[in-house]
């Protein structure tokens, strides 16, 4: 994109999900959810082109921008009246009889590899909720009551203020124990521990699991994930850690 600034916010589409725009030094303004403002980044500059990724959370109603590789704004609110659950269209605003220029315009499901910043962290993520008591956003708080822990939705990419009903599913066949899980593909800084036990009291690391991994549903910002392995002759347990660095 080659962007025209713009001294002035433009008029604002009602159902927009997201919207932004370059003023008059170079650097990008935002709309989060009721107002614009402006992003701390190097200033680009006049007449030149510019790579900018969006990625749109249809389910929370957040996007993220990415300028020239590096990640500028994460979890931006949509705008209050936009409700859309794909992507409609593009549109863009000019002044007077300025111009912008797209050179390509690409839509994926997939947030591209190569982009800086693309996880979220677990204090960034915890900030995107309004939490009614005071340690409510604690990793092992877990508010509303479920069966997960809050360091537990955010591996998951679920919502800690909305109790799930889902739970690891189990499953297997031809010989072999399965177990299925969702995990988000937004999150920066989770490391996941297999461990197994004959009797729930002796614990042993089984990393040859993680090695069994097959992704089975994949939307872009989540996977459902399922780990397998062969049936023994003795009764074991099997469990998975969450570490956060």
């Amino acid at each position: 994109l080659k962007p025209q600034w713009l001294s002035e916010a433009p008029e604002l589409d009602a159902q927009a999900t997201c919207s932004f725009y370059f003023n008059d030094s170079g650097k990008l303004i935002i709309y989060d959810r009721f107002y614009w403002k402006e992003l701390d980044h190097t200033p680009v500059t006049a007449d030149s082109w510019q790579q900018l990724a969006i990625f749109h959370d249809y389910i929370n109603h957040r996007w993220s921008l990415w300028l020239n590789g590096s990640e500028v704004a994460n979890s931006v609110q949509f705008a209050p009246y936009a409700h859309a659950d794909f992507i409609a269209g593009v549109q863009a605003c000019l002044a007077g009889a300025g111009s912008a220029n797209w050179d390509a315009l690409t839509v994926d499901s997939l947030i591209p590899a190569e982009l800086s910043g693309v996880g979220e962290t677990y204090s960034t993520w915890a900030a995107n909720y309004s939490w009614a008591l005071a340690g409510d956003d604690a990793a092992t708080a877990n508010p509303d009551g479920d069966a997960w822990t809050n360091l537990e939705e955010f591996g998951r990419g679920s919502n800690p203020l909305l109790a799930d009903a889902g739970e690891i599913e189990r499953g297997g066949e031809s010989g072999r124990f399965a177990f299925r899980l969702q995990r988000s593909l937004l999150t920066e800084g989770l490391r996941y521990e297999f461990e197994t036990s004959p009797d729930l009291s002796n614990w042993t690391t089984a990393p040859e699991l993680a090695t069994t991994a097959e992704v089975l549903a994949d939307d872009g910002s989540t996977q459902t994930v399922e780990f397998s392995t062969a049936f023994g002759t003795e009764p074991w347990f099997v469990r998975i850690i969450l570490f956060q660095p």
